[in-house]
């Protein structure tokens, strides 16, 4: 009762702003018609009119032409701005998206079945239209115009198939309650209204269409008499979006909170059909299965590279089930998880937020909400793929994209324990275990200790503990706490309350000398560690290998600072000035000096750091069109200042920022190098040598 009196009392705030979000755009409907009819006017009498006696006048045909632009522009102008201010009462949105597949009773009826078992459970109406997309979520939409929000609109279901790798119905019917849940009687009613008005004030503001392109065309319209209309169209229309946007902040900041509310409303309507401990485990596995969704994708690429191919879904399931099993846990449809998936052993942080516009509160604040409810019903947990056909599964699975690296189309599709066992080597192993994967991945500061300039440690002690990993993990959150700080300080993220060590802050106020005293002094501790890391490696099998890959990062990382301080930094200062200068010989004249010196820092720093990449980094394009550009371009030929000069500057632009990621992609891979060397060394194998040996 209380949560639905909460929701109550946040629903009539939104509505009241709602309300007046009508009244203002109403207004501005009413001024669209009212520019209409003045363009009618204007173009039927008033402006024949005005052209009549200026033509009887004067004989000039300048003044003539000015007169038919300015009759013109503002004829376009009133039907420009008039359509744009009364188009958003007819735009609907549509249905259709990429990833997704429409379906009905006949294509899955195993599935339409739990979803009406479900509708009838919540006393909610059939979905209109039913989608199964590739996605690891499900949601509920509505197809919705300005009148949505004054009439009745049929709902539709998405369902994302990656919700079926390792849960099982139960914990789909749970998922599809929670969906539900939010437009059941027991939610008011009022989220169909607020959604509709979010997404039709979202498209006032922010949406663009084929209306702004006509009007930026006009804009660059040739002739001035008539292209200072389409100039002053786009004045009014950004002053109406900034009034617009305003509303727009005003609804939404209400419309979050109660969001928020609405989410432990639609979860506690769920445990109502399928029990707390089935809605904490799906939960639990959603949470998982997005930590391994990008690992899936990597996955299918270095499957592609190798001539095989694997199911997406199934590669998440198995992903998400290595994932637990690292943590101690069990992960199977068959069986609820009622526990977090997580490192036991993570220190917390410091510093925590409420942001205004977060519209989903957390899992772990959800699933402490959740009403004890035990399960209604001793049904049995069969994998949720049972009620999804394979030909279904098969079609949402090619729908993933993912950047393929051959050009075969035949491909080996390897499964079951096979695909595990790849997993498990190449995968897992490349990307490191979690163990390692904190200090080589997750941290970047390998750098704080120098072996090329500072002295090892004395002893060789085993420096994947426990204890320093808890001294990485600390610097990482506080690192991030300083970097959610600092957005605070620089509007970047609004937050209705702070807390820092457990005390409440203003935005305004924020301990951020406290926290900047506080990661200095962890720094000692922490360079300590990677000091025990270098000793140990050093020491190990591959001691040589390591020690040279140390010194190519440090010779790496000290031209990649470099290169963005003399090289990235100028060029920006050099674009940005020629941008803003009028273009005269004196300002193309500085532009090709600066470029020359530019370049010739260039000229410098290449032939210095291409030894220090693999030849896969050296192959890349951006890496083949600096290093040609260095070793063709004749310098002395820039002082010509002609157009073909100022192409190889353009050509040089375009290259200089690929390149910085190239450099630091290979700064990346020998970071990672050096974790699977340690890895090996944990494991008494030695199955990365050869790719140590390949990157060195």
């Amino acid at each position: 009762m209380r949560e639905n009196n909460a929701i109550r009392a946040l629903g009539k705030k939104v509505i009241y702003r709602i309300a007046l979000f009508v009244l203002v755009y109403l207004s501005l409907v009413a001024l669209g018609l009212l520019l209409l009819y003045i363009g009618y006017k204007w173009a039927t009498s008033w402006g024949v009119g005005l052209m009549e006696q200026v033509f009887d006048s004067t004989n000039s045909g300048i003044v003539m032409l000015i007169i038919i632009g300015i009759y013109l522009g503002i004829i376009a102008l009133c039907l420009m701005f008039g359509l744009f201010l009364l188009k958003f009462i007819f735009t609907r949105q549509s249905d259709e998206e990429d990833g997704r597949i429409l379906v009905n009773e006949n294509d899955c009826p195993q599935l339409f079945q739990l979803i009406s078992e479900v509708a009838q459970a919540t006393k909610c109406p059939m979905p209109h239209k039913v989608f199964l997309s590739t996605e690891i979520n499900a949601c509920v939409f509505f197809n919705t115009t300005f009148w949505s929000m004054f009439f009745p609109v049929r709902k539709n279901l998405v369902l994302g198939a990656g919700l079926f790798a390792t849960t099982s119905t139960e914990e789909i019917k749970g998922i599809l309650a929670h969906e539900f849940g939010h437009f059941s009687q027991e939610s008011m009613k009022i989220g169909s209204v607020v959604y509709t008005a979010n997404i039709v004030l979202g498209n006032l503001v922010y949406g663009e269409d084929a209306w702004d392109r006509w009007v930026d065309r006009w804009s660059g319209f040739e002739w001035s008499p008539f292209a200072i209309f389409g100039s002053l169209t786009r004045f009014f229309t950004v002053t109406v979006r900034l009034l617009l946007q305003a509303v727009y902040r005003y609804v939404n900041i209400a419309y979050r909170e109660l969001s928020r509310q609405m989410e432990f409303d639609a979860d506690n309507i769920a445990c109502k059909v399928v029990g707390k401990c089935v809605m904490a485990s799906s939960l639990y596995k959603t949470a998982v299965m997005m930590q391994c969704s990008s690992n899936t994708h990597v996955a299918m690429m270095r499957l592609d590279e190798k001539g095989k191919k694997a199911d997406p879904f199934e590669i998440l399931e198995l992903l998400s089930q290595i994932k637990a099993n690292e943590e101690g846990k069990t992960l199977e449809s068959t069986q609820l998880l009622l526990a977090e998936v997580k490192t036991n052993d993570e220190p917390t942080a410091r510093f925590s937020c409420k942001d205004v516009w977060d519209s989903h509160p957390s899992d772990r604040e959800r699933i402490q909400q959740l009403q004890n409810i035990p399960r209604p019903s001793n049904e049995p947990l069969l994998p949720a793929w049972s009620i999804m056909p394979v030909r279904l599964r098969q079609n949402l699975g090619e729908l993933i994209k993912f950047e393929h690296k051959t050009n075969e189309t035949e491909k080996v599709l390897i499964t079951g324990d096979e695909l595990k066992q790849w997993l498990e080597k190449e995968l897992v192993t490349e990307l490191l275990d979690m163990r390692f994967r904190r200090f080589f991945m997750e941290c970047g500061c390998i750098d704080l200790f120098n072996p090329m300039e500072e002295t090892p440690a004395e002893t060789v002690t085993y420096p994947f503990t426990k204890r320093n990993r808890n001294i990485v993990t600390a610097y990482i959150r506080a690192f991030e706490d300083a970097e959610q700080m600092i957005e605070i300080i620089n509007g970047d993220l609004e937050v209705s309350a702070a807390y820092y060590k457990g005390k409440c802050y203003s935005p305004d106020e924020l301990p951020t000398v406290e926290h900047s005293q506080y990661m200095e002094k962890m720094l000692p501790k922490l360079k300590n560690v990677y000091r025990e890391i270098y000793t140990y490696l050093r020491a190990g099998k591959q001691g040589e290998v390591v020690e040279r890959l140390y010194e190519r990062l440090f010779l790496l990382n000290k031209y990649i600072e470099s290169y963005q301080e003399n090289i990235i930094a100028p060029a920006e200062t050099m674009v940005e000035t020629w941008n803003n200068s009028s273009k005269q010989k004196k300002d193309e004249s500085a532009l090709f000096s600066e470029y020359v010196q530019i370049f010739n820092e260039l000229k410098g720093i290449v032939p210095s750091i291409t030894p220090l990449l693999s030849d896969d980094f050296i192959a890349n394009e951006s890496c083949e069109g600096i290093v040609k550009l260095v070793n063709e371009c004749d310098v002395a030929k820039l002082e010509a200042h002609n157009e073909e000069q100022m192409e190889d500057i353009n050509e040089c632009l375009r290259l200089l920022s690929p390149f910085l990621d190239v450099l630091q992609q290979q700064y990346e891979e020998l970071k990672l190098t050096i974790g699977r060397i340690a890895q090996a060394e944990e494991e008494g194998e030695m199955d990365c040598e050869e790719n140590a040996k390949a990157v060195v």
